[in-house]
């Protein structure tokens, strides 16, 4: 059913009495580092609410995958890209080969990957961009009818903005910046609680004519399948969360729990079960580097499926670099025939590397040659600044597709926990540190900086500047053959591997690049927070924000041809 008038807390009974004070305060250990000497008098995690739990068993619920809407993709796509069957999807290209939509026969999932170059029409008729989403998902064969219920979530319009870099080296405007299209999910919800996760995920972009320009559905049918009795006490849960945090700790972080609510998780496998979900943000005492922010779930009973835990670290530890003069070898790690050549660069305090990894599990995720030769992780190592800066001929450059991790904020980036350490966008390709791309003696094409704000947009700059053409100044020498960059304007939650997983899997089935990163970001569910950049105006965590040259805006991953130094870029970018 789709009802807008869902409570937030329709299961009878849902919070108990017991709780811990909003006061309460735990201690915990201190992580281990990694390239940095120990460091004692670590703030302890705090929590900024009350801890409740509740107190009546919840509904467990069974996932039956859904029939392939077909019909309404085929359509979509028009004629001029004719599907075509490959393994169990059904699957349109381009005249290039790029993917431009696919329907699973076996998951039932499926997607159309949005145009991010020009708009269709006016921006007159975003208004509508609700009501068309709505008719989307009110058909059965989009959103089946079920025990579970939906409503409208946000709209999310995406804009875009192109330059030019005259022979004086200067920014000139290309045209006014216009309105792409708008994105419109539809939020799930079990037994009156949000559900969140990989699954439960149905995303449509709106042109402005009202055309459909994008799609996303990984959505399965729910039954009721018993009931799930809870058995985590408040203490538990409040020790089971600081457990998670705590490898985030150090001397200059200090970790507070904003919230902690009941909820459904859907992790796109066999079921929707009832968690704790909760949010933390994680500030530098120092003041240097900017507040993290991250999301995490524990069980409120028994689990029948795994859920997500803050931290892990699977597969292999990253390796020290040779050091910032290296071997000339490094340099032709990049360019090794009939293989695309993947680097990634995890911060030094040694958290979050499944964040790489996760793009590197879809990277690899089908049989190389399915789709486009094997992309190969040939550098994993520890972040330092050198490798994006003075060295990064043998290090991201050397590469064709570069991984960097969080934490930012506007053109920087540490690589040491979020306070130490940075490397800056405004020093690359200047004061004799080589840019990126064929015309600076490299490979990259395309880079993709998984960190908060790294990419501020032409919006952003118009807000705090009053010219959002100076978004693009520090990107020029950047672009010396370099194709993309793809990142945030937003603050982002640290640890979504399942969306980083996502991005790469379209990406290695020969999706759009671009097109893929925004279609898989605006598919997940974000909380918003305050952007002190932006006067405390209230955005949405996670908007992405692109920089691409327009040479390239109809690429897959696989195109990592050297050209010429950038004239031109576009900036795309997610509204707040």
């Amino acid at each position: 059913m789709h009802d807008a008038s869902i409570r937030s807390a329709a299961w009878p009974g849902l919070l108990s009495a017991r709780r811990i004070g909003a006061g309460m305060v735990l201690a915990a250990a201190a992580a281990v580092t990694t390239g940095m000497p120990a460091q004692a008098a670590i703030p302890a995690i705090s929590f900024k609410t009350p801890v409740t739990t509740v107190h009546g068993a919840l509904p467990l619920f069974r996932l039956q995958r859904s029939a392939p809407p077909t019909p309404f993709v085929s359509t979509a796509l028009g004629t001029a890209i004719r599907p075509g069957v490959e393994k169990t999807r059904l699957v349109g290209r381009d005249q290039h080969g790029v993917m431009r939509g696919y329907v699973d026969a076996a998951t039932g999932d499926a997607e159309i990957f949005p145009d991010l170059t020009a708009a269709s029409g006016p921006a007159t008729a975003t208004d509508e961009a609700p009501s068309v989403a709505g008719a989307i998902f009110a058909r059965t064969d989009i959103i089946p009818k079920d025990a579970t219920r939906t409503r409208l979530g946000a709209a999310t319009p995406v804009f875009s903005s192109q330059a030019q870099r005259s022979a004086d080296g200067r920014t000139h405007p290309l045209g006014t910046p216009s309105q792409l299209f708008t994105y419109v999910s539809a939020q799930r919800y079990a037994a009156g609680l949000p559900v969140v996760g990989s699954g439960s995920q149905a995303t449509v972009a709106v042109g402005n004519d009202g055309s459909l320009r994008g799609f996303v559905r990984r959505w399965a049918t729910a039954f009721a399948a018993g009931v799930i009795r809870p058995t985590t006490t408040s203490d538990q849960l409040a020790k089971a969360i600081v457990t998670q945090l705590r490898g985030l700790q150090n001397a200059n972080t200090a970790i507070t729990v904003d919230s902690v609510a009941p909820a459904y998780y859907d992790g796109n496998a066999k079921y929707l079960q009832p968690v704790y979900l909760f949010y933390a943000t994680l500030r530098p005492v120092s003041g240097r580097g900017t507040s993290d922010h991250i999301r995490g779930y524990v069980p409120i009973g028994t689990l029948v499926e795994p859920i997500p835990v803050i931290g892990q670290n699977t597969g292999r530890a990253p390796s020290a670099p040779v050091g910032a003069d290296p071997a000339a070898q490094l340099r032709t790690q990049g360019a090794v025939a009939n293989q695309i050549s993947l680097g990634e660069y995890a911060n030094r305090d040694g958290t979050m590397q499944d964040q790489a990894n996760a793009y590197l599990n879809g990277f690899d995720a089908l049989p190389a040659w399915w789709y486009g030769p094997p992309i190969v992780r040939a550098q994993w190592y520890w972040a330092y600044p050198f490798e994006v800066e003075s060295s990064a001929n043998s290090y991201l450059n050397a590469m064709q597709v570069a991984y960097t991790m969080p934490h930012g904020d506007w053109w920087e980036n540490t690589t040491y926990s979020n306070y130490a350490d940075f490397w800056y966008v405004y020093d690359i390709g200047v004061s004799g540190n080589p840019g990126y791309g064929a015309a600076a003696g490299g490979n990259l094409a395309t880079w993709i900086i998984d960190s908060c704000e790294v990419i501020p947009s032409f919006y952003d700059l118009q807000f705090t500047t009053g010219n959002g053409d100076n978004a693009f100044n520090y990107w020029w020498p950047v672009f010396q053959g370099l194709h993309r960059a793809l990142g945030f304007r937003t603050e982002m939650l640290l640890g979504e591997d399942t969306m980083n997983y996502d991005i790469a899997l379209d990406m290695e089935e020969g999706a759009n690049a671009n097109s893929a990163f925004f279609n898989t970001v605006a598919a997940f569910s974000f909380p918003t927070y305050e952007d002190y950049h932006l006067n405390n105006t209230t955005v949405h965590y996670d908007r992405a924000s692109l920089m691409y040259d327009p040479r390239n805006a109809n690429e897959s991953i696989y195109s990592v041809q050297g050209q010429s130094a950038s004239g031109q870029l576009q900036n795309v970018w997610m509204g707040n």
